[in-house]
């Protein structure tokens, strides 16, 4: 198994993981367990290892349904502003410099010009032309088996905004445990060590997002440098 197999996989059994401690956390307020056991690592224990796999990979999932949602378009700046907000940012550096050369590339690649700055998807969703050429050039690089660098940075983006995902819907069972500890007192959660989960969560949080967003730069950055080089570099072979 490759570094980027392991790093992807990763990105499902971590999240999976945390979920299913936090679950079986909150069953035992209640008196309840998992109908499989949580103790011991990983490596020891094949069936908690795949149900890390299941819970992570419907994390993934979700993560896509969620960043789809219009209602949710917020959400979706924090974990996935698009390619071409990223581009324009003076943050990027050079970047923004090389984006007319790597649009030339893509236009010869793709053997026609387009001088529009926005490609219409459908009537009420439209790509900017920045974003469809970031598109163009990871799958290119993928094609051509360029792409285990930007990878590697995607499988920790993946990694970092599943657990965001995971950490709202935390806030989500944390909102309706609260809710049930004032219908039924007996089954209350309400404690200072609940407390102090919150505040850990908001936190965590807050650091995830700063982190998914740097991972997701960085991913587009090293995709349209990598595609850049590689097509110059083409160039001057074929001279």
């Amino acid at each position: 198994m490759d570094k980027f197999s392991i790093y992807e996989l990763f990105s499902f059994i971590i999240p999976g993981y945390l979920s299913a401690k936090i679950i079986e956390y909150y069953l035992r307020f209640y008196g309840l367990r998992l109908p499989f056991p949580m103790e011991g690592n990983l490596n020891d224990n094949l069936l908690m290892l795949i149900v890390a796999i299941v819970l992570g990979v419907a994390i993934h999932v979700l993560t896509f349904e969620i960043i789809n949602i219009p209602s949710l378009k917020r959400m979706k700046w924090w974990i996935y502003k698009p390619a071409d907000e990223y581009i324009k940012s003076s943050k990027f550096g050079e970047l923004p410099m090389i984006m007319p050369a790597v649009k030339e590339c893509y236009e010869k690649d793709k053997n026609h010009h387009d001088s529009t700055s926005e490609i219409v998807i459908s009537n009420d969703k439209k790509l900017d032309y920045y974003d469809w050429t970031f598109d163009f050039a990871y799958y290119y690089l993928e094609v051509n088996d360029k792409i285990t660098q930007a990878k590697n940075f995607q499988s920790f983006y993946f990694l970092f905004r599943n657990l965001f995902v995971m950490s709202m819907v935390h806030f989500v069972i944390l909102a309706i445990l609260v809710l049930l500890s004032f219908a039924k007192p007996e089954y209350s959660i309400l404690n200072w060590n609940t407390l102090y989960m919150v505040l850990l969560l908001v936190a965590l949080t807050w650091l995830i997002v700063v982190v998914t967003t740097w991972l997701r730069s960085k991913m587009i950055d090293r995709v349209l440098w990598s595609y850049y080089v590689d097509r110059r570099t083409k160039e001057m072979d074929n001279k």
